[in-house]
């Protein structure tokens, strides 16, 4: 039988959407900030999907684009083997035997700020972690993808990420905003800070055009 995904496309997309906007309202490099989509990601899904999640970080090799055969990595190859440390990770979701990468819309972005040149497809991604090829270098099309697993870095960035009080205020408000569709949600919200100064957040306009 097939299994059914964690999240439905329009689930997907509005978490993305919502994870987005909000760090994009605060000036954060939301194209680097893999570590706030997983963290902020999977709480949602724990908390209005009721499933278990939890964010892992470590290296990641996705390939992107069968005509060019370009494939993003997040991390590097030391002697084949791959390596991932505080300056170069990606953090994504499992949940019941799935990745989820909420921040694979963003790739493009995230592939400009690193310098490079290529145009990568706003798309989802979420597959079964069954699905992930044995290394690197077996990604023969698009949409193949490896992930290693970093336990201690994980367990580093998440207690880093707990210690700054604003993060979890910003996770509280994406908390705040977020219904599980088909509920309709307001297309804006306001936050407030503790000057008392108020910011209007708006739903970010982007949206994949497809999954890998």
């Amino acid at each position: 039988m097939k299994r059914k995904p964690v999240l439905t496309m329009p689930e997907y997309i509005r978490l993305f959407r919502i994870i987005a906007a909000v760090l994009d309202c605060v000036e954060a490099n939301t194209e680097r900030a893999c570590l706030f989509f997983a963290i902020t990601g999977a709480y949602l899904i724990e908390h209005a999907h009721k499933r278990p999640a939890r964010p892992v970080a470590g290296a990641a090799f996705y390939r992107v684009d069968d005509e060019t055969g370009f494939t993003i990595a997040f991390g590097r190859l030391e002697e084949n083997e791959p390596i991932c440390d505080l300056n170069a990770f990606h953090c994504w979701i499992e949940c019941d035997g799935t990745i989820v990468d909420l921040m694979a819309p963003i790739f493009h972005e995230s592939v400009a700020s690193a310098g490079r040149p290529e145009s990568v497809t706003r798309k989802s991604f979420q597959k079964p972690i069954s699905r992930m090829s044995d290394s690197p270098y077996g990604l023969m099309q698009e949409g193949d993808f490896f992930l290693h697993r970093d336990p201690v870095l994980t367990m580093e960035l998440i207690q880093t990420f707990l210690r700054k009080p604003g993060n979890s205020d910003l996770v509280n408000v994406c908390e705040h905003w977020y219904r599980r569709p088909p509920k309709p949600i307001q297309p804006m919200i306001q936050m407030g800070s503790n000057d008392g100064s108020v910011t209007t957040i708006r739903l970010s306009n982007i949206e994949p055009e497809g999954a890998w």
